[in-house]
């Protein structure tokens, strides 16, 4: 993650759950899930929860905190169907290390570093 992700690899803080994807035992993708920020005002309005209700809650959104697809994989639509895998099995793998479910993912992206 150091080597390819532009944020490098992120502490082992909180709740936290890694995957590694891989093709014939090749390690293709690095993707990690961790406990949500605390506040985030656009997430809460969408939400529509409050402070009060927030205390109980956030512990069941879990933020995509890392995503990256390593270099010389040229797989159409890699990065979409690695996601979607993820995100089906993450409440699982979830619920058997922390005893809770994921009900949201939230995801923070820089603009400028789309393309």
């Amino acid at each position: 993650m150091d080597a390819h992700h532009y944020l490098g690899a992120i502490p082992g803080i909180g709740e936290s759950i890694c995957y590694v994807a891989t093709i014939d035992q090749r390690w293709i993708a690095l993707i990690s899930f961790s406990a949500a920020v605390l506040k985030c005002e656009a997430r809460d309005r969408w939400i529509g929860w409050s402070y009060r209700h927030q205390t109980g809650r956030l512990k069941l959104v879990a933020n995509n905190s890392r995503f990256l697809l390593l270099p010389d994989n040229q797989v159409n639509n890699l990065g979409s169907r690695l996601l979607s895998l993820c995100l089906k099995r993450l409440s699982g793998d979830w619920m058997d290390k922390y005893r809770h479910p994921i009900l949201l993912v939230e995801t923070f992206v820089d603009p400028k570093r789309l393309h």
